[in-house]
């Protein structure tokens, strides 16, 4: 009988994937379980939307705006391209809900004040 790993295991194993190969698409069934597992990461204000970009010409302009080689390259290689984008609106409104004093109230541009923690 074969045994399962630990989640532990599973965590300590973890690699990142730096080369990827357009020769293997992945279909719409594999990205939607890929951006559902990512969605279930844990994370308090889920303040963000995830864009599958699909379009060659946008996935070029998404290249060009890197500064790095090995990024641009990344980019235009991947099988699937998933833009994943802070949403300031969404995070003011929660944060707004639960009577929070926050930065989104006062700052009229707060993504300086964000990008640390990004």
């Amino acid at each position: 009988m074969r045994r399962r790993p630990s989640l532990l295991q599973i965590i300590y194993s973890r690699r990142t994937i730096r080369r990827f190969s357009k020769s293997k698409p992945l279909s719409e069934d594999i990205v939607r379980m890929l951006v559902e597992a990512g969605q279930r990461a844990p994370c308090y204000y889920q303040a963000y939307s995830i864009v599958w970009v699909r379009d060659e010409e946008r996935i070029k302009s998404l290249a060009e705006m890197c500064d790095s080689e090995t990024t641009r390259s990344m980019i235009l290689n991947a099988s699937a391209v998933l833009l994943i984008c802070v949403d300031f609106y969404r995070l003011r409104a929660l944060l707004n809900s639960l009577g929070h004093h926050h930065i989104l109230s006062e700052d009229k541009f707060p993504v300086e004040a964000f990008y640390g923690v990004f």
